[in-house]
């Protein structure tokens, strides 16, 4: 067997508690672009881009091609396509032009050999297909071994929507086994087990509420099955509950504001079923608790979270859920929460201590417009690389702020190119700041990364070429050199021919 098999990577880098510990996959073990495990295949089901149906069709082609002639060549052609498209975008298309009536004993063998073989993720994707095609339930009952393999696969989050979607198939929900990738996932691989779960007893429903937004990601949308599968509206009535339902609930209600910000109304009553959500209650409850509990700083950040969301409400004139008094009202009690009374001495006595920044403080004095800058860049002054500063210090501005704070960036920049990350904040600022920070933008252009590269590159595009200096154009030019991703060779070909970059522009 294949030592760098995705199979096998994944088998061996499962700890004790049965989590995936890697963060890349050996078909892409150093990107030059992030890519979290799971998301690239999440953008297909969490927005409304459409299925490749080009892709499933020529994937259908293929692989009957291969089924009614087996040979290496057939089977190479099927591989090199499959490597070549995400299978998210051709789940339900293929599906929908191969069935089980396709299905043979030969279908079966190219899947397994895919799955144990394949050092390339997404033929890996695509055996789930068939095995699902095959029937989970069966593999289950008839194939124990190759069914706990796959339950190994999944606990890895690049799969774990694969091996759910693949029961799916045949309408098979295995609780047990969706409950042990519960327990071992915290991303999108969470976010699916979530959605394929049964919360049919008091402790799981109590579950839900307490670790269902325990997650790496952001999706509102899970807000509206924790509500109403959780109970949420009967936890929160009781006239007493403890810190970690209290938590819980209050993730839950902010993201179900954020998802109330975010998508229209139109779009939430096709997608979503909210007609039983009582949120005035909700929050009425809610913020009875929170008397008990938001007594610091850090507590009352979940408070302010929600009178952000409810401002926004307002500002809208978003009334689909909340009447405006109402969320007048609800204001008005998150606002004597927030104000229980004047937090700056608090502020100065626990913001820096031996123990470094309390960052949910930084938030706290944010929201409120507490100035703690000097504080926060004299700090930052002796240690440069606490990277996490950098969005309080360059978000207040005047008094030149903001240009010390690139100036110490500038200056110890060799100490921020081993992290592809480091310069994002930065990069961030002078997207709307034109012919500032050229240091950082060099440095960006000609670093080992291509995430950062390719935004010095938008960013040069978006301030026009009459900014681009000889300094900046010798820095292109190191860059196509480094560049490994089509887009930023594109963008940078475009920059340094005058070029406005276009979509089309970028060749594979």
């Amino acid at each position: 067997m294949n030592p760098q098999s995705i199979f096998e990577y994944v088998k061996n880098n499962i700890d004790e508690e049965g989590r995936f510990t890697g963060e890349v996959l050996p078909d892409d073990p150093m990107p030059t672009v992030p890519r979290p495990l799971g998301a690239e295949d999440a953008y297909y089901y969490t927005t409304e881009v459409p299925p490749d149906i080009e892709g499933a069709t020529q994937a259908v082609k293929l692989l009957k091609q291969h089924l009614a002639i087996p040979c290496l060549e057939s089977k190479r052609r099927l591989y090199d396509h499959l490597c070549k498209i995400v299978v998210a975008g051709i789940c339900d298309p293929f599906l929908e032009k191969f069935t089980a009536d396709d299905l043979s004993p030969e279908a079966m063998e190219l899947a397994e050999e895919y799955f144990y073989n394949c050092p390339h993720r997404e033929p890996v994707k695509f055996s789930l297909l068939i095995f699902g095609l095959y029937g989970m339930a069966n593999i289950k009952e008839k194939h124990p071994d190759l069914w706990q393999d796959l339950l190994t696969l999944a606990r890895c989050e690049e799969f774990t929507f694969f091996f759910l979607y693949g029961c799916r198939i045949t309408n098979y929900a295995p609780q047990e086994e969706i409950w042990q990738l519960l327990h071992c996932t915290n991303s999108w691989g969470k976010v699916y087990a979530i959605n394929s779960a049964n919360f049919n007893t008091p402790g799981k429903q109590q579950w839900l509420i307490e670790n269902g937004y325990d997650i790496t990601i952001e999706y509102p949308p899970l807000s509206v099955k924790m509500i109403i599968e959780g109970r949420l509206a009967e936890a929160l009535q009781a006239e007493q509950i403890d810190y970690a339902t209290y938590k819980g609930a209050g993730a839950i209600l902010n993201n179900f504001l954020l998802l109330l910000n975010n998508f229209a109304p139109a779009v939430i009553e096709q997608n979503f079923n909210t007609t039983s959500i009582d949120l005035e209650q909700l929050l009425d409850n809610f913020l009875r608790h929170a008397k008990e509990y938001a007594a610091s700083p850090e507590e009352i950040l979940d408070i302010v979270a929600l009178c952000i969301g409810l401002n926004t409400l307002v500002d809208t004139q978003n009334w689909y859920k909340l009447s405006a008094n109402q969320c007048h009202t609800l204001i008005a009690a998150c606002d004597k929460i927030i104000y229980q009374k004047d937090w700056q001495e608090e502020i100065n006595a626990t913001l820096i201590t031996d123990e470094g920044v309390n960052y949910p403080l930084c938030d706290f004095a944010y929201e409120l417009d507490i100035d703690i800058w000097q504080r926060l860049f004299s700090y930052f002054g002796e240690h440069p690389t606490e990277i996490q500063l950098l969005p309080y210090l360059l978000a207040f501005t005047g008094d030149e702020r903001s240009k010390q704070v690139l100036d110490v960036v500038e200056k110890n920049i060799y100490q921020y190119l081993i992290d592809q990350n480091a310069l994002l904040v930065p990069l961030r600022y002078l997207r709307n700041h034109p012919g500032e920070g050229i240091g950082i933008i060099i440095a960006a252009l000609t670093s080992l990364y291509d995430w950062p590269r390719g935004i010095a590159c938008m960013i040069l595009d978006e301030w026009g070429s009459e900014h681009l200096t000889p300094a900046l154009r010798h820095a292109l030019h190191t860059a196509q050199g480094l560049s490994n991703h089509p887009v930023v060779n594109a963008r940078i070909e475009c920059l340094l021919t005058g070029k406005k970059y276009k979509v089309e522009d970028v060749v594979e």
